[in-house]
């Protein structure tokens, strides 16, 4: 709890948008979380409620629903310094192992793992994938869609040299306790400077149905 920190909480905005998702796969999602007889009574409850909106014409049935972000902002009280808490903060000059501060925060950056040289050279080995793939000698990541955004790490030497990179490997072994890790994917989200192109905001685990979701990592490499 903001408060119980000793935060000041000074804003507080709800933000909802628009989410749909498959019945099938909402199913496989909550399948973990209740039993057989509860998760076929769902299931059926759902089809009635989808065949009496109209969907029963043999297509896959959606599920429509509004999900909502808490934002919030909090910031410390001016006399937050002569609070116990703060000292307690002020004299503890260990600093937090990071896949502690991953666990507490979410998140964990900056992790350098490209030398400016290096990230140069990765992006135009990906701008060279994106001539290839779209035919155009003037063709830029930006303008790679679809598939061709996927798994590159298996199609060139030097994508798997950027998702083998021994910084990131050993900074995803210690996140996830195990030195045995897996690179199950792999994708380019590239955004031109000004580009109208938009992500919502969204969990990467339900999208890709990942679960356990603490025996999964997502890194982010930035290449400018």
């Amino acid at each position: 709890d903001l408060r119980e920190a000793g935060f000041d909480l000074t804003a507080l905005r709800v933000a909802t948008y628009h989410c749909e998702i498959s019945l099938q796969k909402w199913l496989s999602l909550v399948a973990n979380l209740c039993s057989q007889e509860e998760l076929q009574s769902f299931r059926e409850e759902m089809v009635a409620q989808l065949e009496g909106d109209g969907a029963s014409d043999g297509s896959e049935q959606y599920l429509h629903f509004e999900d909502r972000l808490l934002l919030l902002i909090a910031q410390l009280p001016t006399d937050w310094g002569c609070c116990r808490r703060a000292k307690r903060l002020r004299m503890s000059r260990i600093p937090m192992p990071w896949p502690m501060r991953l666990a507490l925060d979410g998140f964990w950056a900056p992790l350098v793992a490209l030398t400016p040289q290096q990230a140069t050279e990765a992006l135009a080995q990906l701008d060279r994938h994106a001539q290839r793939v779209r035919r155009s000698d003037t063709a830029r990541a930006e303008d790679l869609v679809g598939e061709e955004r996927f798994k590159l790490h298996l199609l060139y030497p030097w994508a798997a040299q950027l998702v083998l990179h021994p910084i990131i490997l050993e900074a995803v072994r210690q996140a996830l306790g195990t030195p045995n890790v897996l690179v199950w994917f792999s994708e380019v989200n590239a955004k031109a400077p000004r580009s109208p192109c938009h992500a919502a905001p969204h969990q990467d685990g339900i999208f890709a149905s990942l679960a356990p979701n603490d025996a999964v990592i997502t890194v982010w490499l930035a290449l400018t």
